[in-house]
C-alpha cells in the first residue's frame, strides 16, 4: 500500500486534478500555478519571478540583488474568487480596509471559531486527496456526515486495505443515509473498522474517538483524530501530507454564526500539540523492542530489512521504499562502528532514515534546481516533504522555490537542511506578517513580528503596535495586491517607525485620524496646537482630507485658515438673520442700509428697492409652502410672530456647515435638530441679488435686442432650414451607414431605399449600351485577332518572295483579299441574330450555360486531349475562348479562373510532392492557354531589351559551358579522370568561372525583371495562385509552407514566365546558335532558383551559383508570397447570381466559333458526361450544328437547363428565398404598412396599395392580387423557417437584411455599371485603334507590293520603234529615273529618336551620336545599298548591304541586324525607312 502510493504521489504530483462542480485543485508543471479552493492568491513563478532582499532569508549577497529585490510579487488575477464546496467565496482581502475596534474585538473573540474552520477545511482537502474524489461534504456539514463512518472507513480502504476492503464498507454511497437523514445501526461497521486500521498503524489510543461520539455526531474529536491521522501517515509515507491554510481563507459571516453556535460549550483540543503527542514513544514497549531487535537481525537482507523498518512496532517514520540500498549500507556502517555485540536503537535508525532522506531529498534538489530557474514546483514540493518540512504553507510554495534557487545559486555547495529549515521558517514568517497587515489586527502583528527568524525582537516597541500597523498598510498600499515584504524591509520599516520623531508621529497620527474619518482621535492629535478649537475638530477634519501637508507647521496653517473660515461664515450667518428679522418687521429702510453695508460688493445703490420686493416676496413664498408646518405658528400676511422655540439658521462655507440661532445670534458647529427650512441664507440673498441686476441688466439690453429680433429671426430660420437641411442629410447618412454595415438593417430604413431596385430608364439604356459594347468588343476582339493571324501569313509569304519560293502576283493576290476584308466593316455594325428566334438557341444557351459554370465537363474535355496539343491550341482559340467571351468581362474571367483550376486541381490530386506541379500535363495546358488571356505587355519590353543586350558584342564571353569533362577533353583531348582534376586545368577553371559568372549575373538581371514586384499580377494569376495554394495545402496538409511556395513558383515558371526568356529563340548556325544555348541555359537556371534546387556535392564546383539561385528564389516568394496574404476576395461572384438574378449573362459569339464548340463537345462528349442519361449529354447530342459557313454572330441569353426543364428549382430553398424576398419588395414599393415583415403582412390591404401594386411590371407568375401576395409570402415564410433561413422570433429579420443587401448590391452594381461601360468604351476604343494599326501595316504591305509591281514593270518596259513619241519618252525618263543615284544624309541622332539606331559599338552616351553622319546612297544594281558612315576627324566608312538581307532578317523576326560592323540598327523600321526614301515617291 505505502509503494501504490509513492508512486502515485510521484506522477500526481506534476499535474493532480480533482474535477468537481464546486472544488477544483490543479497544478500545472508549465506555468508553475496551485488553485486550491482555500486559496487566498494564485501564485505564478515562470523562472524566477519571486524577488528576495536582505540576508536574514539566507539570500544571495546584496551584489546579486536586482532591482526587484523590494520584496516577493505573488501573481494572482485582481478579480479572481474561488468557491469552496460549501459556497464559501474564498477572496483576495482587500488592503486597507478600515476595521473598527468593534470589529478588531468581533474578529479577536471568533479568533477560535476561525482557527477550527481552518483545520477543517485542511482536512476536507486532505480527505479528497486522499479518496481521489470531490463528494466530500462541504465544511460546514462534515461533522455530520462523518456520523455514518463512508468517509472513515473509504479512508480505512485507502490506508489499510487489508483491514477495510471495499465490500465490507456500508452505504458506500451514503445513498441510505442521504435519504433517511440520518445514520443507521450498521453504519457503525464503518466506525469499528476504521478503528481497527487507525490501530493497526499504531495511532496513539488517546486519539481515537469513541465509535458511539461518532455515531452521535460529537465529532470535533474525530476532526482532531483525522489531522493527527493525517500527519501519522504523512510520516508513514502512506498518504499526502496536510496542507496549512491558516489565514488564507475567508469564511461568510453565516458560516462564522453557524460555528460559533455549535462550539459555544464545546472544548476544542490543541491542534499544535499534535506533533508532540505523535513524537511520543510506542505504547507497547516489549512489541518495541522485539521490533528493534528483529530490525538489527534484519541489515543485512534487503528485503526483510524494508519489512522491518516498516514494522508499525519499530516507530521508524519516514520510510522510503526507493532509498533502501541507501539505508541498508548506511545502517551497516553505523553498526559497524558499535561495539561488537550491541544493537542500533530507534532514535540511531531513525537519524540513520532522516540522513538517507536529507541527502537524497538535497540531492534531487541539486539536480532539480540545476535544470534553470522554470523548475517544476511539484517536484519541489515533494522534496520538501522528504526533508520533513510539515509546517510548509500551500500558498507560499512558490516562494519558497524562488528563495532556495536563488540561495543556491548563490553558492558552490549545495543547500544544506538547516538553509532548507531556515528559509521555510522565515518565509513562513514574512506570509503571516502580509497576513496579519492584511487582517488589520495590530496585536496579532505585533506578536508575528516577535518571531525570531524575523530578527525584530530586540528592537520592537509595543507602543508603537499600531504605527507598525500603518506603516506596512502603507507600504502594501504602494505595492502590488500580491506582493510580499521580507525581512530585510521588515526590519527597516520597524527600524524606520522607532526613529521617527514624536511630532512626525503626530503628522502620521493626525493623517490616519483623517483617512479613517476619526474626529475623536483627531481631536486628540491636534490638542498641543494652540489655535486648535475642539468644537472645530469637524471643519479640521473635512479641510485636511482635501489638502496635502507633511509637517505639523503645514497643519498648524490648515488650522489658522479653518478658523478664519469659520469666523467669516458665522458673519455672513449673523448677518443673513438679520436680515430676515427685519424682513419679518417690514422695515424696508433699514434693509437697504443693511444691504448696502453688507453686500456692496455686489449691490447696485439704485435697485437697492427692488432687491428688498424680491427677498420678501421670496421669504413669503418660503413661509407659506414650509413655515406653518414647521413652525406650528400662525402667519398673517407679512406680520409674522416666530415661535418663542429657537431655531438655527444653516450657514454652508468650504469647510462644512455652522448653524446660526435665529434668536440670540449664537454659533452651533453640530447639526441641530429645529434647523430653520424657510429662512433666507447668505447664499439665497447673494443669488437673489445677482438675479436682480440680471433682471436689471437683462432689461436694459432689452430695447437693444428689439432692434436685433427681426434680424435674429431671420437669421434663426435661415440657420433652422440649414439645420433641417443637415439633420436630413444626417438622417439619410445614418440610414445609409445602417443600412451598409448593420447586420439586422430596420424595415424603415429599407423602405426608405426599396425605390433603388426599381429599374430606371437610364438603367435600360445603360443596360442596352453594355450589351450592345459588348457585341462589339466580341467582334472587335475576332476581327483583330483574325487580322493579325492574316498579317503574320502575310509576313511568311513575304519571306517565301524574298527565297523565290512563290511569286510576286500570288502574294499581291493574297493581300488583297485581305485588304477588301479590312476594309468590309458591314460586320460591325450588323445586329446579332434576332432575340425572336429564341427556340433555335435556347439550347445552345442552356449547354454554354454549363460548360461555363460547371468546369469540371470541359476539364474532362482537355484531360482527354492532354496528348495532343495542336487540338487543344485550336479548341482554345476557335471554341473555348469564345465561350468565355475572349475574358473580356470580369463573370467570364471568373469562370475561365475556375476552368484552369478545375484542370490543376485534377493533377494536384495524383501529385506525389508538391513540386511536381510544374511537370504535370496541366501545366503544359496552362502554358499554352494562360498566355491567351494574360496581358504581358508590362514584362515583355523588359524582357526583349535583356535579350537584344545579351546580344551585344560586349556582353558576349569566348566560350560559354557549365560541363568540365567536355571543356577538359576540347583542350587536353582526353577526358579527366574526374572534375576535381578537369577544375584544377587553368584553362577549364577559366571557362568555367566566366561561364558561372555570366550565367549568375544575367539570370539574376532576368529575374528581376520578370519577378519585379513593383508589377502586378492579372486577377486571374493571382486567383490561380490563391486556388493552387489552398488545394495543394488540402492534398498535402503536413507540406510546409515553402515547399508549396516552390511548387506555385515552378508552375508559374513553366505556364507564364519562361515563355517571355525563351521567346524568339530562332536562328540557325554560328552566334546564333550560342545564343540560344545561353538563354536556355538562363531558362533552366532560373527554374532552379524558383523551386529552390541549388547544386550539391555531385556538382560541388558549381556550388557557388547557389548564392544566385537563393536570390531568383527570393525575387519570387517576394512577388508571390503578397499574393497568398491577400485578404480580400479576388472576385466578387455568387452561387445564385446567374440563376436568380433579375440580370441574365449574355453570351456574343459568332456561328462558325459555336460550330467548333459544338464540334468539340460532341466529340469529346462520352469522356466529358459518361452517364447517357445525363440531361446535359441528352441535349449536346440530340441539338444540330450551326451553319459554319454563315459569318454571322448571336446573342445568347445563357441559362441552365434546370430552368426550363426542371422543376427542382422551384423546391430549392434558395430559390424561394429569393422568390418570396421579390414579393416582399412588391409590398414595399406599394407602400404596405407596418414596422416590421410580420405586421407588414398581417395588415390589411388598403384600395391605394393595391391600386399601386396593379401599376408595377408583373412577370406571369405575379398575376394574383396583393392580398394573395401576402397571403403566399407567408406561406412561403412558414417553408423558409422549416428550412432555418428565416426565423419568425425576429420578424423574419433574415428578409430584411437580404433586401438590405440587394439594395446596397444595386448601388454597387450601378456603379459597377458605369465603370463597366467606361472600361468596354475605352476596350472598344483601343481595339479599334489597334484595328486600325492593323489597317495601316496591311496598306503599307499593299503598298511595298504596288512598288515592287511597278518597279518589275518599269524595267520590263521597252520604247516603241518610235522614239520621239510622248510614250516612249515617259518610258524612257522613268528608266532614267530608276538609274540615277539617290542619297539620303542622316545624323546619328536623328535615326535614335525615330527608333531606327539602336546603338553604335564603342559610344555610351546619347552626346556621342552628334558627332556621326550616316550617308545612304542607291547604285546601278538593283536592290544593292551603299552605306557611308562618317565621323569627325576621322576616315569615312563605307559599305554595302543587300536589301534582300534586311528582308531575310525580318523574316527570320530578327530585331536588329549590324551593319558596318559597328552600327546596329531597327530592321522593320529600317525597311520602312527604305522604302520611304526611295520606293515609295
Amino acid at each position: 500500500m505505502e509503494t501504490d502510493w509513492h508512486i502515485r504521489r510521484s506522477s500526481r504530483m506534476s499535474e493532480l486534478i480533482h474535477r468537481s462542480e464546486r472544488s477544483e485543485i490543479v497544478t500545472h508543471t508549465e506555468q508553475k500555478r496551485v488553485i486550491h479552493k482555500s486559496q487566498l492568491v494564485n501564485v505564478s513563478v515562470t523562472g524566477t519571478t519571486v524577488a528576495v532582499q536582505g540576508h536574514s532569508l539566507r539570500s544571495p549577497s546584496s551584489a546579486e540583488t536586482s532591482p526587484r529585490s523590494i520584496g516577493i510579487t505573488l501573481i494572482s488575477p485582481p478579480s479572481l474568487s474561488l468557491r469552496s464546496p460549501n459556497g464559501l467565496s474564498i477572496e483576495p482581502i482587500e488592503l486597507g480596509t478600515p476595521f473598527t475596534a468593534e470589529q478588531l474585538d468581533e474578529k479577536r473573540a471568533n479568533r477560535k471559531v476561525y482557527d477550527y474552520l481552518c483545520r477543517l477545511l485542511e482536512v476536507r482537502n486532505w480527505l479528497v486527496e486522499c479518496l481521489q474524489t470531490a463528494d466530500v461534504p462541504e465544511e460546514i456539514q462534515l461533522e455530520a456526515n462523518l456520523s455514518n463512518g463512508v468517509l472513515l472507513a473509504r479512508l480505512a480502504n485507502f490506508f489499510a486495505p487489508d483491514i477495510a476492503p471495499v465490500s465490507k464498507i456500508f452505504d458506500f454511497d451514503q445513498s441510505r443515509y442521504k435519504k433517511e437523514g440520518k445514520p443507521c445501526y450498521r453504519h457503525t461497521d464503518n466506525i469499528m473498522m476504521w478503528r481497527r486500521a487507525v490501530r493497526a498503524i499504531r495511532l496513539p489510543e488517546v486519539l481515537i474517538p469513541e465509535t458511539v461520539d461518532i455515531y452521535e455526531g460529537r465529532n470535533i474529536n474525530t476532526i482532531f483524530c483525522l489531522y493527527a491521522l493525517a500527519i501519522r501517515l504523512f510520516r508513514l509515507r502512506r498518504g499526502p501530507p496536510i496542507r496549512n491554510q491558516a489565514g488564507n481563507a475567508q469564511f461568510p459571516d453565516a458560516v462564522m454564526e453557524e460555528m460559533q453556535e455549535r462550539l459555544k460549550d464545546s472544548n476544542i483540543p490543541a491542534f499544535s500539540d499534535l506533533s508532540g503527542i505523535l513524537d511520543s514513544t510506542p505504547s507497547d514497549k516489549d512489541s518495541h523492542t522485539i521490533a528493534i531487535l528483529e530490525l538489527n537481525k534484519a541489515i543485512d537482507s534487503k528485503e526483510d530489512l524494508l519489512k522491518r523498518l516498516k514494522n508499525h512496532d519499530a516507530g521508524i517514520l519516514y520510510v522510503n521504499d526507493r532509498l533502501i540500498d541507501n539505508y541498508q549500507a548506511l545502517l551497516k556502517d553505523t553498526k559497524n562502528l558499535q561495539q561488537q555485540g550491541s544493537i542500533l536503537d530507534r532514535e540511531q535508525i531513525q537519524k540513520v532514515v532522516t540522513k538517507v532522506n536529507e541527502i537524497d531529498a538535497l540531492q534531487r534538489l541539486d539536480i532539480l534546481f540545476g535544470k534553470g530557474g522554470n523548475f517544476d514546483l511539484s517536484e519541489m514540493t515533494m522534496i520538501l516533504d522528504d526533508l520533513q518540512q510539515e509546517e510548509v504553507m500551500q500558498h507560499a510554495i512558490p516562494i519558497y522555490g524562488d528563495v532556495l534557487y536563488r540561495t543556491r545559486k548563490s553558492q558552490r555547495m549545495p543547500l544544506s537542511v538547516q538553509q532548507v529549515d531556515d528559509i521555510v521558517a522565515s518565509v513562513n514568517a514574512c506570509v503571516r506578517v502580509k497576513l496579519s497587515t492584511l487582517g488589520n489586527d495590530a496585536e496579532e502583528l505585533f506578536e508575528v513580528l516577535s518571531n525570531p527568524e524575523l530578527h525584530c525582537e530586540d528592537i520592537l516597541n509595543e507602543q508603537l503596535k499600531s504605527i507598525y500597523l500603518e506603516e506596512l498598510k502603507n507600504e502594501y498600499e504602494s505595492k502590488d495586491k500580491n506582493f510580499v515584504l521580507f525581512a530585510d524591509r521588515i526590519q527597516a520599516i520597524v527600524r524606520e517607525v522607532n526613529s521617527v520623531t514624536p511630532q512626525q508621529r503626530n503628522v502620521r497620527s493626525i493623517r490616519n485620524a483623517v483617512e479613517k474619518n476619526d474626529e475623536a482621535t483627531l481631536q486628540i492629535a491636534l490638542q498641543n496646537i494652540v489655535d486648535a478649537k475642539p468644537e472645530y475638530v469637524t471643519y479640521y477634519l473635512v479641510t485636511l482630507r482635501n489638502v496635502t501637508y507633511a509637517t505639523m507647521v503645514e497643519i498648524e496653517d490648515v488650522v489658522r485658515s479653518v478658523n478664519i473660515a469659520v469666523l467669516r461664515a458665522e458673519e455672513k450667518g449673523r448677518k443673513a438673520v438679520y436680515i430676515n428679522r427685519l424682513l419679518l418687521e417690514g422695515k424696508r429702510n433699514d434693509v437697504q442700509k443693511a444691504l448696502l453695508t453688507s453686500w456692496k460688493d455686489i449691490v447696485i445703490a439704485d435697485n437697492s428697492i427692488d432687491y428688498v420686493a424680491r427677498l420678501e416676496d421670496e421669504l413669503t413664498m418660503r413661509k407659506r409652502s414650509l413655515g406653518k408646518d414647521k413652525i406650528g405658528g400662525n402667519i398673517e400676511g407679512n406680520n409674522v410672530v416666530v415661535d418663542k422655540e429657537f431655531s438655527y439658521l444653516p450657514e454652508k462655507f468650504e469647510a462644512g456647515v455652522l448653524y446660526v440661532n435665529t434668536t440670540d445670534n449664537t454659533i452651533a458647529t453640530q447639526s441641530p435638530e429645529n434647523i430653520n427650512e424657510w429662512f433666507l441664507t447668505s447664499v439665497d440673498i447673494e443669488n437673489i441679488i445677482k438675479k436682480e441686476n440680471d433682471r436689471v441688466i437683462s432689461e436694459a439690453n432689452r430695447q437693444r435686442e428689439e432692434e436685433n429680433i427681426l434680424a435674429e429671426r431671420k437669421r434663426r430660420e435661415e440657420a433652422a432650414i440649414k439645420i433641417e437641411q443637415a439633420w436630413r442629410r444626417f438622417r439619410i447618412r445614418k440610414d445609409i451607414d445602417e443600412l451598409k454595415n448593420s447586420n439586422a438593417p430596420s424595415l424603415r430604413v429599407v423602405r426608405t431605399f426599396i425605390k433603388t431596385l426599381v429599374s430606371t430608364k437610364e438603367d435600360a439604356e445603360e443596360e442596352t449600351e453594355i450589351e450592345d459594347n459588348k457585341s462589339r468588343v466580341t467582334k472587335l476582339i475576332n476581327t483583330n485577332r483574325n487580322m493579325d493571324e492574316q498579317l503574320q501569313d502575310l509576313d511568311k509569304r513575304i519571306g517565301l518572295l524574298v527565297k523565290n519560293r512563290i511569286n510576286l502576283q500570288e502574294l499581291i493576290d493574297h493581300g488583297n483579299k485581305l485588304s477588301k476584308e479590312a476594309k468590309d466593316t458591314d460586320w460591325l455594325t450588323a445586329p446579332s441574330d434576332a432575340k425572336q428566334d429564341r427556340e433555335r438557341w435556347n439550347p445552345f444557351e442552356m449547354i454554354a450555360y454549363h460548360m461555363q459554370t460547371e468546369p469540371h465537363h470541359l476539364t474532362r474535355l482537355i484531360a482527354n486531349n492532354y496528348t495532343k496539343p495542336e487540338v487543344l491550341v485550336d479548341f482554345f482559340k476557335r471554341g473555348m475562348l469564345p465561350l468565355f467571351n475572349f475574358v473580356a468581362d470580369e463573370r467570364e474571367e471568373f469562370l475561365l479562373a475556375s476552368l484552369i483550376r478545375s484542370i490543376l486541381k485534377r493533377d494536384i490530386d495524383g501529385l506525389m510532392q508538391p513540386q511536381a506541379l510544374r511537370k504535370t500535363p496541366a501545366t503544359t495546358v496552362t502554358r499554352i492557354l494562360i498566355p491567351m488571356v494574360t496581358d504581358t505587355k508590362v514584362m515583355r519590353p523588359k524582357i526583349a531589351e535583356l535579350c537584344k543586350q545579351l546580344e551585344l558584342k560586349e556582353n558576349q564571353i569566348d566560350f560559354f559551358n557549365l560541363n568540365v569533362d567536355a571543356i577538359y577533353e576540347a583542350y587536353e583531348g582526353h577526358r579527366p579522370k574526374n572534375a576535381k582534376e578537369a577544375v584544377e586545368n587553368d584553362q577549364v577553371a577559366h571557362v568555367l568561372n566566366s561561364s558561372k559568372t555570366f550565367l549568375a549575373k544575367w539570370s539574376v538581371m532576368f529575374a528581376s525583371a520578370l519577378f519585379d514586384k513593383t508589377i502586378k499580377l492579372s486577377r486571374i494569376l493571382r486567383f490561380l495562385i490563391n486556388s493552387i495554394y489552398i488545394d495543394t495545402k488540402e492534398r498535402f496538409p503536413r507540406a510546409a509552407h515553402a515547399d508549396i511556395m516552390q511548387g506555385i513558383a515552378g508552375w508559374m515558371y513553366k505556364s507564364f514566365w519562361e515563355q517571355m526568356v525563351t521567346a524568339e529563340i530562332k536562328g540557325d548556325g554560328g552566334s546564333e546558335n550560342d545564343n540560344i544555348n545561353k538563354r536556355k541555359a538562363i531558362s533552366q537556371f532560373i527554374e532552379f532558383g524558383v523551386i529552390n534546387i541549388g547544386y550539391g556535392e555531385d556538382k560541388w564546383y558549381l556550388s557557388s551559383l547557389n548564392e544566385a539561385i537563393t536570390r531568383i528564389n527570393e525575387f519570387a516568394m517576394q512577388l508571390l508570397t503578397p499574393v497568398i496574404a491577400e485578404e480580400e476576395e479576388i472576385y466578387q461572384q455568387h452561387k445564385y447570381s446567374d440563376l436568380l438574378g433579375k440580370r441574365r449573362p449574355i453570351l456574343h459569339i459568332s456561328l462558325p466559333q459555336l460550330n467548333v464548340l459544338h464540334r468539340y463537345l460532341k466529340a469529346n462528349i462520352s469522356e466529358m458526361l459518361p452517364d447517357e442519361k445525363d440531361p446535359l449529354r441528352q441535349l449536346v447530342e440530340k441539338t444540330q450544328p450551326p451553319n459554319a459557313d454563315q459569318d454571322v454572330y448571336v446573342t445568347l441569353l445563357l441559362h441552365p437547363i434546370s430552368i426550363a426543364d426542371s422543376s427542382q428549382l422551384q423546391n430549392d430553398p434558395q430559390e424561394l428565398f429569393q422568390r418570396t424576398k421579390r414579393y416582399i419588395i412588391e409590398c414595399l414599393l406599394c407602400g404596405c404598412r407596418g414596422e416590421n415583415v410580420l405586421i407588414l403582412l398581417e395588415n390589411p390591404t388598403l384600395e391605394r396599395e393595391e391600386q399601386k401594386y396593379k401599376e408595377l411590371p408583373h412577370s406571369e407568375e405575379n398575376k394574383m392580387s396583393l392580398t394573395a401576395k401576402k397571403n403566399q409570402i407567408l406561406m412561403n415564410l412558414n417553408g423558409l423557417e422549416a428550412n432555418g433561413l428565416v426565423q419568425m422570433i425576429n420578424h423574419y429579420q433574415a428578409i430584411v437584411t437580404a433586401i438590405a443587401k440587394d439594395i446596397n448590391r444595386e448601388r454597387e452594381y450601378r456603379k459597377e455599371r458605369r465603370e463597366q461601360l467606361q472600361h468596354l468604351r475605352k476596350t472598344i476604343t483601343q481595339m479599334e485603334e489597334k484595328r486600325k494599326e492593323y489597317i495601316d501595316r496591311l496598306n503599307a504591305y499593299q503598298e511595298y507590293l504596288e512598288k515592287c509591281l511597278d518597279n518589275i514593270s518599269i524595267t520590263s518596259k521597252r520604247p516603241s520603234i518610235r522614239p520621239d513619241s510622248a510614250k516612249a519618252g515617259k518610258i524612257i525618263k522613268e528608266r532614267q529615273s530608276l538609274d540615277v543615284i539617290q542619297k539620303v544624309k542622316c545624323s546619328a541622332e536623328k535615326l535614335d529618336k525615330q527608333g531606327i539606331l539602336l546603338s553604335v559599338d564603342g559610344y555610351t552616351t546619347f552626346k556621342e551620336y552628334g558627332k556621326l553622319t550616316i550617308e545612304i546612297s542607291t547604285t546601278d544594281r538593283p536592290g544593292i545599298f551603299m552605306i557611308t558612315i562618317s565621323e569627325r576627324k576621322q576616315s569615312p566608312q563605307i559599305c554595302e548591304i543587300d536589301f534582300q538581307e534586311i528582308l531575310r532578317a525580318e523574316h527570320n523576326e530578327e530585331l536588329s541586324m549590324k551593319i558596318g560592323g559597328r552600327v546596329n540598327i531597327h530592321v522593320q523600321k529600317f525597311i520602312a525607312f527604305l522604302n520611304k526614301q526611295f520606293y515609295s515617291q
